[in-house]
């Protein structure tokens, strides 16, 4: 295992001098190659370096101690680091120098508290990885931190502590034994890759949110107070230093009452191609024009020194805006859909900003003015984003390895880890280094990566591992978004244009619940008018519907009182043809007599007569009758119509009655979905509301947990250390 940490460290340091050559040819460094390796060694190691040290000394001290490493370098770069050796290993020895010097130990260990250590999820976790420092003696102790935790291999490790490959190597093998001794053989080991080189590297790396914060590497500035740059800019105080450049506030003295922000390069420019390479940030710079890019407004030399001025914004930059609280998601999108569309204009232009972080995000104030707070009408305060620092930006798909180590997209990492194939650099690693800032802006504590000691480990995690999603519950609609947007494969990958198009995902939740609560505003109000309204139109209908069908009954009553009329009539009708067939048959007799008997013409005359009169009567009484009856059927015809016409009216009636009624169920239903919505909503917010305060009873015990171990684990250091002085 030695010969293959040892075989990615020369890996990994060759990596390293290929992007610091990269850098100096694109950054007119001068002297030798040796200097700008040994600069870039100390800041790639920086924060590995300060760890180790203030485990030691302590953090006030180790800041002082790499100042002084940092200062010796520059003085002496032609018998430094590049020229004894590896870079990392060389800084480790002499630091470990300093270290013993001022201990006056011969294997110094500063007393720190537990809490300095990388906190992992898991308490038990945390416990096993204390357990395990506490098993080793303090020679194996710095032989894992140094090549697990510091990234260097045991051939390294065994010059910084003057021991032979032999020893550092048994020793490794003692802390392996010390592993397997804490986690049972073949137990799955809880570090971010399950391997032991996890376990060591966070057991041995400092809590990535203790406090005092990491500290930054700190040069000399170039200017003081005072001094006049162009004759024109006064100097009055330093804003920010970089690797190559420093960034000052300075006074217009041709502009009453402007500043501006003046940005000098810390290497001088003494030929032509120099020059013209030190003129290449103003040359990105011009290239681009869009409100959230910085813009160039003037430029110039000093003593040799590039310069140029760009507008002084009044704000802060996100990172300075994430340490009093989380991005809520509607101010995230409006952050980060203007820098989206400011990268999508360089990426079209062909620029690469290469370095994009939340110390490199400003969020310029455009708010009213200073006398916005005594003003009660003043306009609310906006806030412009603003990308910064194009000093490694890269153009026409230049590869100059560059950007801030927890930032690097995974096909960069890739190239600073020496992987074998990367997929090839281009605009999606931007989008990449987007997207995790806006991951860390949405959930600042959130990220559960491997720890910053080793730049080199995390580099090579990075390299072959996607970040995580944002974990929080109520994010997890933004999972499917964020997997997409941090893809291992920069293919799978939005553009700069799409990513500022999906940004929408961000306030998307918020606009549906909105929406809903605009939509239960107007639909119940309008759906209880409509259901007043309909009621009183079926109600209507139903009176209406009620008077035809009184009319109807009375036209029945009517219609059959005229049948019976007509039946009587007929029954009248057939007696009175029966009585004249009866007469018929008396006159057939009278005539039939007649011939059979001997009457005289006289009788039969008056029988005649009177059978006549009778008949005539009779025939005017049927046809009177008759005549009735035809009147009566006249009248019948006519009920009849009417009865349809009723029938008619009161089945459409009918008809529009069950159509309303249907109506009205349906807008029942709606106002009952809508009141079972308005009800879930409540349940829901009642449920959320139980559950945020359980996570917070949750967290207060774990918080008095924390507090009992941390208080355990003094009392056992301290119980410790009397134990060593007593000895």
């Amino acid at each position: 295992m030695s010969n293959a940490v040892a075989t990615e460290s020369r890996t990994k340091s060759a990596a390293l001098e290929i992007a610091a050559r990269s850098i100096l040819e694109s950054r007119a460094f001068h002297g030798t190659i040796a200097q700008v390796v040994s600069g870039r060694a100390l800041d790639h190691h920086w924060q590995g370096l300060f760890q180790y040290a203030a485990l030691r000394v302590g953090p006030e001290r180790a800041e002082e101690l790499l100042s002084q490493l940092g200062a010796g370098g520059a003085k002496h770069p032609e018998d430094g680091l590049h020229s004894q050796g590896d870079p990392a290993r060389e800084l480790y020895r002499r630091l470990r120098a300093m270290c013993l010097e001022v201990s006056g130990q011969q294997s110094a260990r500063h007393e720190v508290s537990a809490r300095w250590y990388w906190q992992a999820p898991d308490l038990r976790y945390t416990r096993r990885l204390a357990q395990l420092r506490r098993s080793l003696d303090p020679v194996s102790s710095e032989v894992a931190e140094l090549v697990y935790a510091r990234g260097l291999p045991a051939r390294d490790v065994a010059v910084v502590m003057d021991l032979t490959l032999e020893q550092v190597q048994d020793q490794l093998q003692v802390v392996l034994s010390a592993v397997k001794r804490v986690w049972s053989e073949g137990a799955r080991l809880p570090s971010h890759d399950g391997s032991p080189a996890g376990v060591l590297l966070e057991a041995f790396s400092l809590d990535r949110c203790f406090s005092p914060p990491l500290p930054r590497r700190r040069r000399a500035p170039m200017f003081t107070k005072g001094d006049t740059v162009a004759g024109r800019y006064e100097i009055e105080e330093l804003l920010g230093s970089g690797a190559f450049a420093d960034v000052y506030r300075a006074r217009d003295r041709d502009v009453e009452g402007h500043t501006v922000a003046l940005k000098m390069a810390r290497t001088p420019s003494m030929d032509e191609g120099s020059v013209r390479i030190a003129l290449r940030e103003l040359q990105l710079l011009a290239s681009v024009f869009h409100p959230s890019v910085v813009q160039l407004k003037d430029h110039g030399w000093h003593n040799g020194h590039l310069w140029f001025v760009m507008p002084l914004y009044r704000g802060q930059t996100l990172a300075a805006r994430l340490r009093s609280g989380p991005l809520e998601r509607a101010e995230a999108r409006a952050i980060f859909a203007p820098l989206a569309e400011a990268l999508a204009t360089m990426h079209r232009a062909g620029i690469l900003h290469q370095d994009i972080k939340p110390d490199n995000i400003f969020l310029a104030d455009l708010g009213s003015g200073a006398d916005a707070q005594d003003d009660q009408t003043a306009l609310p305060t906006r806030v412009l984003p603003v990308l910064l620092d194009l000093g490694v930006a890269a153009k026409d798909a230049e590869l100059v390895l560059a950007g801030t180590p927890a930032y690097l997209a995974p096909e960069v990492a890739a190239r600073f880890a020496g992987l074998p194939d990367p997929a090839p650099v281009g605009p999606k690693s931007d989008v990449f280094a987007l997207a995790l800032t806006l991951r860390d802006a949405l959930e600042p504590a959130s990220s559960l990566e491997p720890p910053l000691a080793s730049v080199d480990a995390f580099v090579g995690y990075r390299a072959t591992r996607a970040p995580r999603s944002p974990a929080a519950r109520a994010h997890t609609d933004l999972v499917p978004v964020f997997a997409r947007w941090l893809h291992l494969s920069p293919d799978e990958r939005p553009s700069a244009a799409e990513f500022s198009q999906e940004l929408a995902a961000l306030t998307a939740p918020k606009e549906r619940a909105e929406r809903r609560v605009a939509t239960l505003r107007w639909a119940v109000p309008s759906a209880v008018a409509l259901f007043s309204f309909f009621g009183l139109v079926v109600y209507g209908l139903s009176e209406e519907a009620a008077t035809q069908r009184t009319e109807a009954q009375n036209a029945r009553v009517v219609a059959a009182r005229a049948q019976q009329r007509a039946a009587s009539i007929k029954t009248d009708l057939a007696a009175q043809e029966a009585r004249s067939k009866e007469l018929e048959a008396s006159i057939a007799r009278l005539e039939k007599d007649y011939r059979r008997s001997k009457l005289t013409r006289e009788q039969l005359a008056s029988r005649l007569a009177v059978a006549e009169g009778e008949l005539r009567v009779a025939t005017r009484q049927v046809g009177s009758q008759k005549a009735k009856l035809g009147e009566l059927g006249q009248a019948a015809q006519l009920r009849d119509q009417e009865l349809a016409t009723t029938r008619g009216a009161l089945e459409k009636a009918t008809r529009e009655q069950a159509a309303a009624q249907r109506q009205a169920d349906r807008l029942r239903g709606r106002l009952q979905d809508a009141r079972e919505a308005h009800e879930q909503s409540q349940q829901q917010l009642t449920s959320r509301l139980a559950q945020l305060e359980q996570a917070l009873e949750y967290s207060r015990s774990r918080i008095a947990e924390l507090q009992t171990l941390t208080s355990r684990l003094e009392r056992q250091a301290q119980a410790s250390a009397t134990r060593v002085s007593t000895d």
